[in-house]
């Protein structure tokens, strides 16, 4: 009986176990940790937030899919053949990890500081907010001359990093 249960361990229990750590090491390696794969269409992701910047913003992909240009109509009164807003998606990053990584790298900056309940991480650097959401980061830059007062400006990351 004991030679019986000696071969199974040997003959099946150990091949199926060397599998299954096999698959468990080839998951760790292969599979990405986080909420994207690639980088969104900036424009349609965030349509959904927009109104939050108090002003009737069109958006205009701007050459790449994961950049947005928001831009006033030309019936607007600052009107100006230019954005006012553009929010950038970076590639994701492979993992959470290097997300973090990437955002401490930037609040190292100098002039970088720290932007409290938005995302998962986010910073302050001049005119730009850097937002990360799970693996995603995402830079918001206001351009001068500004229709969004700040307190729009903050909502409309806020709004944004939520609906990421």
């Amino acid at each position: 009986m004991a030679m019986r249960l000696r071969a199974f361990v040997v003959l099946v229990l150990a091949p199926v176990l060397l599998v299954a750590a096999g698959f468990g090491v080839w998951y760790v390696v292969t599979q990405k940790e986080g909420r994207y794969d690639t980088v969104p269409r900036a424009c349609p992701k965030i349509r959904p937030v927009v109104d939050e910047l108090g002003v009737p913003y069109e958006l205009r992909p701007a050459g790449k899919l994961g950049t947005c240009d928001l831009r006033l109509p030309e019936d607007h009164p600052q009107y100006a053949d230019e954005p006012k807003i553009t929010v950038s998606f970076r590639e994701p990053v492979r993992d959470i990890a290097g997300a973090k990584q990437l955002m401490s790298d930037i609040g190292s900056r100098p002039g970088v500081t720290p932007l409290a309940g938005v995302g998962d991480d986010a910073y302050v650097e001049d005119r730009d907010f850097h937002v990360r959401v799970s693996n995603l980061v995402v830079t918001i830059t206001v351009h001068p001359n500004q229709a969004s007062s700040p307190d729009q400006v903050r909502a409309f990351i806020v709004a944004l990093a939520d609906h990421l």
